[in-house]
């Protein structure tokens, strides 16, 4: 089934300056995420979470932050276009991924077409009939992709 965007779009968006997330900070304590900026500058006059209100720390509350860091960390590929067949699936453009980019198995690989989040069984001829002509550029089916990266377990 293909995922609108827009159904995504409250769970990547700043609840400070409404945009979209920008070197994603959480606060440790109630685990809201805002974009790194915002949060240090609310926390300049104010020691309690913009969405919750509770207190982040008595004085000190850029101590209880943490950085998303992971997609940072990755080199873009050489080559930005891929020819496959129509039938190939979401999935196996997700294996080309894994592979070109040395991913570890936990990372979490998300194809988009437009505004649609693609499923691993869809093949490229599915997603060209579903959304026509709005996916393609130049003749070309675009695609992008964007990784989920679980944090580091400290033990």
């Amino acid at each position: 089934r293909l995922i609108n965007l827009s159904e995504l779009t409250p769970y990547i968006l700043c609840s400070i300056c409404k945009g979209y997330l920008i070197d994603a900070t959480t606060i440790t304590e109630c685990l809201h995420t805002f974009c790194k900026s915002c949060i240090v500058r609310h926390f300049y006059y104010s020691n309690r979470c913009p969405k919750c209100n509770i207190v982040v720390h008595q004085t000190q509350p850029l101590y209880n932050i943490s950085a998303n860091e992971g997609t940072g960390h990755f080199k873009p590929l050489e080559k930005k276009f891929v020819r496959v067949s129509g039938e190939a699936t979401i999935g196996h453009v997700e294996k080309f991924l894994r592979r070109k980019m040395g991913l570890d198995p936990a990372c979490q690989v998300d194809i988009i077409c437009g505004d649609h989040l693609l499923e691993r069984y869809q093949t490229l001829r599915e997603i060209r009939r579903a959304i026509g002509d709005a996916a393609m550029q130049d003749g070309l089916l675009v695609l992008h992709y964007g990784l989920v990266v679980s944090p580091l377990k400290i033990t």
